[in-house]
């Protein structure tokens, strides 16, 4: 009886085929989707400076210019400048232009020409 068992498991299993993976390097998933060219001018509460990054709370939003949509600025989101900020733009009220940049994976937004409101 023992040799009946062995010679059942020494028997090959056959697993049924599995797809090949796509060619070319494919990839897997929803596609990316990239976001179009927008510009959007907010008024905002400035709630953190740290470096070239501001946190804001956005309180205003409306189209920043003529042949660009607006993006998606609402809430509290966190901005980048391409200059350096001063600190004591922290608790301030100010107009500003984000942009969003970037696809469904990862985006970032940036800042620019902020003037502070009194």
């Amino acid at each position: 009886m023992v040799a009946v068992l062995a010679g059942a498991c020494a028997s090959a299993v056959h697993a049924p085929a599995q797809p090949a993976p796509p060619r070319g390097g494919g990839q897997l998933g929803p596609a990316l989707g990239v976001f179009p060219a927008n510009a959007s001018r907010v008024t905002a509460t400035v709630r953190k400076v740290s470096g070239n990054a501001l946190t804001l709370e956005i309180q205003d939003v409306r189209q920043a210019r003529a042949d660009l949509p607006m993006g998606p600025a609402y809430g509290t989101i966190e901005a980048i400048s391409r200059e350096p900020l001063p600190g004591e733009l922290a608790g301030r009220r100010i107009d500003a232009t984000v942009t969003l940049v970037g696809d469904t994976q990862a985006s970032q937004w940036f800042v620019s020409e902020i003037r502070t409101l009194p």
